[in-house]
């Protein structure tokens, strides 16, 4: 069957989330803001959307929803709920495009059909130990199968396209990151309910799970006692015993917010915070830290290459507590002018890799390869055309820790690696000594660099780069293109237009990989 529309309009049909309108973050938000972009840009769209009880087919804001009945919420009524999704999707003309592999071997029916398809690789589920070893085998085959069987992948960072490339041509994958809007302004009313001031508390937003180390992120800002609040944002279970160990290492400064999905409520809380700490281990492109930068928050952050690449060389990281308790303090004690470079550079971050349009074309340019007559013929099983998967326009290198890394590494500065341009700042927290990035030589920035690091709790004798940068305050900004808005244009904030997005092919491997999206019983999880 050749995948295509009616009236000579391109048609995807978009399965794997709960549907829209998205009611969590990750695949659903990504899946209402693409099908949203592709409705403006000619394209028919249809969503395949989990409900309890039979309905016709409806159209909301131009997306055909396409409701499939399926009773109960656990992991099974969602394999159910997939399976039927699939067995329409396939007979009808729409590419299917699937936002994750859980049950990718459900695929395999496109295969037989002569459809083609486009699938999220989302991460490397099977690798995470929250999961018993019955669902990691399930994980890890579907994983296969979805390789095997989608006609085309997306990863959504360069180290999941690398892990991919094992298994796979790399010219059958496309690096698309993920999307967030840029917030220049923000009411402080949400900051009341929890007694907050702007620039006067610190955030994490994180499934509460032991890979995005919730508990040392929690415990250390309790030793430290900053004197700020720390807020925390993630679902709590008082039946979870890691959930009921994070609430009892609270002390009295942090702030248990429980999960808020009100995107505009998260987006004010997140851009009158003092910083963002993002304890992710494992993952890919985490949205969480995408909208932190599309705020302009200064960030702290776990030293690992999914985060390096996604927060960039201005951020600062820690690998262990020690680290992270001085992060903590150094930016607690930081002035306006320090975090206020921090931010800016967080900003720039965010409009040259993770704007919504740069996504959306990426996404696009895909689509329509795979609808493209001459490629839309029939293959037989686990044959793959080669041809170019690259999507990245030849810009500026898309890796800034490469263009650091470049720089090279020189003598230690209080555990912190500085390289030859770096001199230590006078004056930081308790003795300790934190490093930033110095692209305009100031008196009170410098540039700090050591070797990265990917994985949690590493030797004490290993050392991070701590480092940030940012311009000065903005005491006010506002979301562009509302929260689920799709955007025709973003750009850099003062009119400068937005570098080319960071949306690349890339080849070679992985350790482990964030679950970002799929608000589904399949993840057992729910995270704002």
């Amino acid at each position: 069957m050749k995948a295509g529309g009616s009236g000579g309009r391109p048609a995807v049909a978009i399965l794997g989330t709960r549907g829209v309108p998205a009611a969590h973050g990750g695949f659903e938000t990504l899946a209402e803001r693409l099908a949203l972009e592709l409705v403006a840009r000619g394209w028919r769209v249809e969503v395949y959307c989990q409900v309890r009880e039979p309905a016709p087919p409806t159209v909301w804001r131009g997306i055909t929803l396409i409701p499939v009945a399926v009773r109960g919420d656990g992991a099974v009524s969602t394999i159910v709920f997939d399976l039927r999704c699939t067995l329409r999707a396939a007979f009808r003309p729409a590419l299917p495009l699937v936002l994750g592999y859980n049950t990718a071997v459900f695929s395999l029916l496109y295969r037989l059909t002569g459809k083609r398809s486009v699938m999220n690789m989302d991460g490397i589920e099977w690798k995470r130990d929250r999961w018993s070893r019955p669902a990691k085998a399930w994980f890890w085959l579907n994983e296969r199968l979805g390789s095997l069987f989608s006609t085309h992948l997306v990863a959504d960072h360069p180290e999941i396209a690398r892990h991919l490339a094992r298994g796979t041509s790399s010219a059958r994958i496309t690096t698309i990151a993920y999307g967030a809007d840029p917030v220049v302004e923000a009411p402080t009313a949400p900051l009341a309910k929890f007694g907050l001031r702007t620039r006067d508390y610190g955030l994490l937003i994180a499934r509460v799970v032991p890979e995005n180390l919730v508990l040392q992120i929690v415990r250390a800002w309790s030793e430290v006692r900053p004197g700020l609040p720390l807020l925390v944002l993630g679902k709590l279970a008082e039946s979870d015993p890691y959930h009921r160990a994070v609430q009892a290492a609270g002390g009295p400064d942090v702030i248990f917010a429980g999960a808020i999905y009100e995107a505009e409520r998260v987006a004010a809380l997140r851009f009158h915070a003092r910083f963002h700490i993002h304890g992710h281990t494992v993952g890919g492109t985490n949205p969480s830290l995408v909208e932190a930068l599309g705020a302009g928050s200064p960030i702290l952050a776990h030293d690992n290459p999914f985060n390096r690449w996604v927060a960039g060389p201005q951020a600062l990281y820690f690998g262990d507590e020690t680290e992270l308790r001085q992060g903590i303090l150094g930016l607690v004690r930081a002035g306006p002018r320090r975090l206020a470079v921090m931010g800016e550079a967080s900003r720039r971050r965010h409009a040259e890799a993770f704007t919504w349009r740069g996504i959306f074309d990426a996404y696009e340019r895909v689509l329509r390869r795979q609808l493209a007559p001459e490629r839309a013929g029939r293959l037989p099983l686990g044959q793959h055309r080669h041809g170019t998967g690259r999507d990245i326009p030849e810009a500026a290198d898309p890796d800034p820790n490469r263009r650091a890394r470049a720089d090279g590494d020189g003598p230690l500065h209080g555990g912190v690696r500085a390289d030859h341009r770096a001199v230590a700042e006078a004056g930081a927290v308790g003795g300790e000594r934190l490093v930033r990035e110095d692209p305009v030589p100031r008196p009170d920035k410098c540039t700090g660099q050591e070797r990265e690091l990917g994985a949690a709790g590493a030797a004490e004798g290993d050392t991070r780069r701590m480092r940030h940068e940012q311009p000065g305050s903005q005491p006010r900004a506002r979301m562009q293109g509302g929260a689920r808005e799709p955007q025709r244009q973003v750009g850099h904030q003062g009119g400068a237009a937005a570098p080319a997005p960071a949306v690349e092919q890339v080849r070679g491997s992985v350790e482990d990989r964030h679950l970002h999206g799929r608000q589904r019983e399949v993840h057992h999880a729910a995270q704002p």
